[in-house]
């Protein structure tokens, strides 16, 4: 019988968490595990576990002569890594995430390689020795559903919502004000004036103000596009000329950057909108409103007036919901709206909307015959697990003498 033993030495690199006879879980394969699962403590164990109930399951796969094709794994990993880079972007982003887990993406792919023979060896080694009690027979499928229909089979209510945003801004003279300011500010730069103290003079920013306009780290996502269009492309040491915002008017100076990131400060001259504005922007919004009312078409006055940036890919579509899903402040505002209405002028905090019901599709019971296929799955599923758990349980006992790493 051989001793699955667990090294808890902090200085090795790679540790070795868990040895199953001649089969060596490392760190860093739970650490692979962990990219896209994240950091947590009852994820690991969850990952140790699951590997040594794997471990020790193929072994027993091995003793009967399981084995699957390379051309059925080289399939399934192809559509997983696929989904993979879909869900986080594309190839460059999903390089930059390895990157910053400290691991190359052929080493994530040959892991998914790994992780994927394992799961088709345990599931033909199942339905070797399990086969009859991985049947899920029609009885079982609709006992399921009539026990669970009242919280299963009802499919949610949804909408496609449309909208036109209006953002409040400033009005003209408060906007020249900015311009007049964050200039005298400049000039005095210029002429040789100390970043931090003109920043703790003169900014309007609170949070940074007090640190000499410093604003820490910056990743590229984190703020608006229009402040990161600026500050990606300065040097170190360089700082821009005053740029606007939707904050107001910046001048930015980048102390150090690299791919990802700029550390960055800056002197803000905030430009405000005042309740005039908003009562301004409000009309506005109605009169856009009784147009639409009156046989305008919406995406036409969307493709004119809409300030979300999504209008200049041709798009006025906000999302669709479920119903009990639909963001504050709007839910309370379209409910009774059918398809095809519009609103009146609904206050978010990026300004004023227009919602336009596209599509409602009502709150509605599925009948067995539409759940039937995922009710049948889900059964199957279940009963492959707890058979995996069952010979999992035995390989051990006859196995392997089990001890997790508790650091």
């Amino acid at each position: 019988m051989s001793l699955l033993i667990i090294l808890a030495f902090s200085g090795l690199f790679d540790r070795i968490e868990a040895v199953a006879g001649d089969e060596i879980i490392l760190k860093s394969e739970v650490d692979e595990l962990l990219l896209f699962y994240g950091p947590g403590a009852t994820t690991r164990e969850m990952i140790q576990n699951e590997l040594v109930n794997r471990a020790a399951v193929i072994k027993l796969a091995e003793k009967e002569s399981v084995f699957v094709r390379d051309e059925e794994v080289a399939g399934m990993l192809e559509q997983r890594f696929e989904m993979l880079k879909e869900q986080l972007g594309g190839d460059e982003a999903l390089a930059r995430e390895c990157q910053k887990r400290g691991i190359t993406v052929l080493e994530l792919r040959n892991r998914y390689a790994r992780e994927i023979k394992s799961q088709l060896i345990i599931r033909r080694f199942l339905e070797t020795k399990s086969r009859p009690y991985l049947l899920v027979t029609p009885t079982e499928v609709r006992r399921f559903y009539n026990e669970n229909k009242d919280t299963i089979a009802f499919r949610p209510g949804t909408a496609v919502l449309k909208h036109i945003l209006l953002l409040i801004k400033p009005s003209q003279a408060e906007i020249e004000r900015g311009i007049k300011k964050i200039t005298e500010v400049y000039q005095l730069l210029r002429k040789g004036g100390e970043f931090p103290i003109l920043a703790k003079e003169f900014s309007d920013d609170p949070y940074s103000r007090k640190r000499g306009g410093l604003l820490g780290r910056i990743r590229r996502g984190e703020t608006v596009e229009e402040f990161e269009r600026v500050v990606f492309n300065l040097k170190p040491g360089e700082i821009s000329e005053p740029f606007q915002t939707r904050y107001g008017f910046h001048i930015a100076e980048v102390l150090s950057k690299d791919e990802e990131s700029v550390l960055v400060r800056q002197i803000l001259i905030a430009v405000k909108p005042t309740r005039a504005d908003t009562l301004r922007t409000e009309n506005i919004a109605k009169k856009l409103g009784s147009l639409i009312k009156n046989g305008a078409d919406f995406d036409s006055i969307a493709s004119i007036y809409s300030e979300d940036p999504m209008i200049k890919k041709g798009s006025a579509y906000l999302g669709e919901f479920i119903e009990e899903n639909i963001p504050h402040p709007f839910k309370e505002k379209i409910k009774d709206l059918k398809s095809g209405e519009i609103s009146e002028p609904i206050l978010s905090v990026y300004g004023y909307h227009i919602i336009k019901v596209e599509k409602r599709v009502p709150r509605m019971l599925l009948s067995f015959n539409e759940l039937r296929s995922q009710i049948e799955a889900y059964l199957n599923e279940q009963k492959y697990q707890k058979e995996f758990d069952r010979w999992s349980k035995k390989a051990k006992q006859e196995i392997f003498h089990i001890v997790l790493d508790e650091d």
